[in-house]
């Protein structure tokens, strides 16, 4: 039988992205869920944690469209005077690359991110990145090196079937070929790195080329096309839209059975190995 962690990113965000991921892990297929430590709604994220021990939990790093951890005197080239991360991707990515100076800055806030969840009682399964900037070449070695300190023994690495994607929905071509080549490159520079740390990843995740819109019928489709005995599938819930929808239709518990997938979480992975 093959297993698919089903991850909602972003749990933390808002009271509106925890309600849903509640919801969805309580009614639908959901099993995991990525934290913001610096999520407005954090503590309530921690709450419904403790109230749901069966959740997966992974940390969601933050360095982009969000606030930090630790003050601006802390990482004064990472945020803005109050607290908060460049919102635009492309010149998050250039000052995380070029800054001088900004690598010690990059591992303080991981780690007061890290540090965050664990102080709050969380169990962490697994590590990944908001918009994946765990994946960022002046990112990754920081994520790894604390992932082994931490003893989280899972990272995400972002790598999609393109053609298996375009069979299912061709739109937004130039979109998914782009970010397929680009984390094509960043999977293969992060593999050997975890490898050579003793941290796992899950070979084949689903969730970039169709980034906010999974829907019934597009998982319908593409479960039966996966060949990989383990998989992860991650999404954004927010409140009626196509992510959530499809993680609380009553069809694709049904759908997984058929095709004899079993969800699971990052920590069921470790306890099995």
């Amino acid at each position: 039988m093959k297993k698919c962690v089903i991850n909602a990113d972003d749990f933390g965000k808002s009271d509106s992205v925890n309600a849903c991921v509640e919801r969805a892990f309580r009614e639908g297929i959901l099993s995991s869920a990525s934290i913001m430590a610096g999520g407005e709604s954090f503590s309530g994220a921690c709450n419904i944690i403790k109230e749901n021990s069966e959740l997966g939990i992974g940390i969601h790093i933050t360095l982009l469209h969000g606030k930090s951890v630790l003050k601006h005197k802390d990482i004064p080239d990472l945020v803005d005077g109050k607290g908060y991360f460049c919102e635009n991707p492309f010149f998050a990515g250039i000052n995380l690359f070029f800054r001088k100076g900004i690598a010690n800055q990059i591992r303080c806030e991981i780690k007061a991110q890290i540090e965050t969840a664990l102080e709050a009682g969380i169990s962490l399964g697994h590590l990944d990145g908001h918009l994946n900037i765990h994946l960022h070449p002046s990112v990754l070695w920081h994520a790894v090196d604390l992932c082994r300190e931490y003893d989280i023994p899972y990272i995400r690495i972002t790598r999609e079937p393109l053609f298996m994607n375009l069979f299912v929905s061709g739109k937004n071509l130039m979109y998914k070929i782009s970010h397929k080549i680009i984390f094509d490159v960043l999977a293969y520079r992060a593999k050997p790195l975890l490898r050579e740390n003793g941290i796992g990843h899950i070979p084949l995740v689903i969730g970039l080329l169709e980034s906010g819109n999974i829907t019934s019928s597009y998982l319908m489709k593409t479960l039966p096309r996966v060949d990989a005995e383990i998989f992860e599938i991650y999404c954004h819930p927010e409140q009626n839209n196509c992510d959530f929808k499809t993680l609380i239709d009553a069809n694709m518990k049904k759908c997984f059975e058929e095709n004899a997938i079993r969800i699971i979480t990052y920590r069921e992975i470790k306890e099995q190995e």
